[in-house]
């Protein structure tokens, strides 16, 4: 459960007939849309050893359930399973039967901007 949410949704990728937009391009829409983007933990060349070294098992004060590893290219969406990994945390999947699962909202810390 997440504590210090600012926002309800993040924005993570941006599509237009099949080709993800490269990040750049994606925060670029977010910007002219006025949403907020997942925070970038790492930009750089593909390295598992820096990944693991980086892992924090918390993020701005809530535990953090994962990462997404992607190109900062643009790619299309047949090539999605081979450059897209999401890793998550131990424990984080919890199967459970839906008629017994009780859903909590993340509460939203407003955060004023500065003027």
């Amino acid at each position: 459960r997440y504590q210090n949410l600012t926002h309800f949704f993040y924005v993570f990728s941006a599509w237009d007939k099949g080709i993800c937009q490269s990040w750049d391009d994606t925060v670029i829409w977010a910007i002219c849309l006025d949403l907020p983007t997942v925070p970038v933990l790492y930009r750089g060349p593909f390295d598992a050893a820096l990944l693991k070294r980086l892992w924090s098992p918390s993020f701005e004060g809530d535990e953090l359930e994962g990462f997404v590893v992607r190109p900062a290219a643009a790619f299309p969406a047949k090539a999605f399973s081979q450059v897209v990994a999401k890793y998550v945390r131990a424990g984080h999947i919890r199967t459970q039967a839906r008629s017994t699962r009780i859903l909590r909202p993340n509460p939203i810390q407003v955060r004023r901007k500065a003027s």
